[in-house]
């Protein structure tokens, strides 16, 4: 079914052993099997160890230290007679030289894939094409089963509903018709006509049995849901005229004629309901309600719609009077005693003339004694 041509490797590897070469397969979901990728592990040469350094050449000893070293030599020399069997055993055993690991580097190779009995690209999109019309075919008998299935259950069900809860909203003549409609819905079932029916018409015989009962099964959801939302309607109420009828400083800003309003707009709320419910009580529950779920509903919009605007106003900040400077007295006094000190200079200069002309009196007084003598 394919060939695979796998080519970039030599005859022979670096050493003349065979090349070592690792090929990377996938089998695809088909059972198909693809070779991914190849590789080439090729050996690394060996490199040579470096040599060993040279000894560093000794440094002349001076004659003092010789004397010293001769000393100490003849004194070693007695060691080294002991140890000279010792050394001579461990001279005969060597070590065994360790193996070398061998590296490898990866080189990657060419890979050339040939399939046989590979079908033409448009026959391909025929056949796909095929398939498709094929999945779509079972997608809709699918479907048609599960319309199917779905008007029988609803017969059943709806049948069970009537002698059950919804016996109370509905009347005897209403379950008696209704009952018949589902007989006749189930037989047809049954026939063969039912077998070629279409996806379409299952769908439709189902809408058309619950627009049939429609009126039965929203009497209950009205029933069923009405004092909820009357119980809403009057806590709008009863939080408005709380607020309105309060005395909490953060509505003080209201005037009279706002809560006038937001009185009216609940009062009215309030009293309209209280009409339709009385009218309601009086109503059987296989009658179709005056009071609905949704007039309520629009009603508490339309009161919210009035009262909120009003009661959500936000309180105007209080007026900040401008407060003129108080001058302190002592500044005050500070600020009058250079007017006192013109006054009193001025006073004094006055009073010179006088007391000058005194003096020239006194002066002269001596002067007509003197002609009298």
């Amino acid at each position: 079914m394919a060939k695979f041509d796998i080519s970039g490797m030599p005859e022979v590897g670096t050493a003349g052993e065979i090349p070592r070469v690792r090929v990377y397969l996938r089998q695809d979901i088909s059972g198909v099997l693809h070779a991914e990728s190849a590789i080439y592990m090729e050996e690394k040469a060996d490199e040579p160890e470096p040599a060993p350094a040279p000894e560093a050449d000794k440094k002349d000893v001076a004659p003092a230290d010789e004397g010293k070293k001769d000393g100490a030599a003849a004194d070693e020399g007695k060691k080294g007679a002991e140890s000279t069997e010792e050394s001579g055993k461990s001279a005969d055993v060597e070590e065994p030289p360790k193996k070398k690991k061998k590296r490898y580097k990866r080189v990657s190779l060419k890979v050339e894939a040939t399939y046989s009995g590979t079908v033409a690209r448009d026959v391909m999109i025929d056949q796909q094409s095929i398939e498709a019309n094929l999945a779509g075919t079972d997608r809709l008998i699918r479907e048609t089963s599960d319309a199917r299935n779905d008007l029988e259950t609803f017969v059943y069900e709806f049948r069970d509903k009537l002698d059950g809860n919804l016996s109370s909203f509905s009347t005897e003549e209403e379950r008696e018709s209704v009952k018949g409609r589902l007989a006749s819905e189930e037989d047809w079932l049954y026939t063969d006509e039912a077998d070629e029916t279409s996806k379409s018409g299952f769908v439709g015989k189902l809408k058309d049995l619950k627009s049939l009962v429609e009126h039965i099964t929203n009497r209950e959801t009205e029933a069923n849901g009405r004092g909820h939302a009357c119980n809403e309607l009057r806590k709008l109420t009863q939080f408005y005229l709380g607020i309105v009828n309060g005395n909490d400083e953060k509505y003080d800003h209201l005037t009279d004629e706002e809560r006038d309003t937001v009185r009216k707009a609940c009062g009215e709320s309030d009293v309209w309901l209280s009409n339709l419910q009385d009218q309601q009580m009086a109503l059987a529950a296989s009658v179709d309600p005056i009071l609905k779920i949704k007039d309520i509903s629009n009603k508490w919009s339309e009161t919210d719609k009035v009262c909120k605007p009003i009661v959500s106003r936000k309180k105007p900040a209080p007026k900040v009077e401008e407060r003129k400077e108080e001058v302190p007295a002592a500044k005050a006094e500070e600020a009058a005693a250079p007017e006192d000190a013109g006054k009193k200079t001025d006073g004094e200069t006055a009073s010179e003339p006088t007391e000058d002309a005194g003096s020239k009196e006194q002066t002269a007084a001596p002067e007509e004694d003197a002609s009298m003598d």
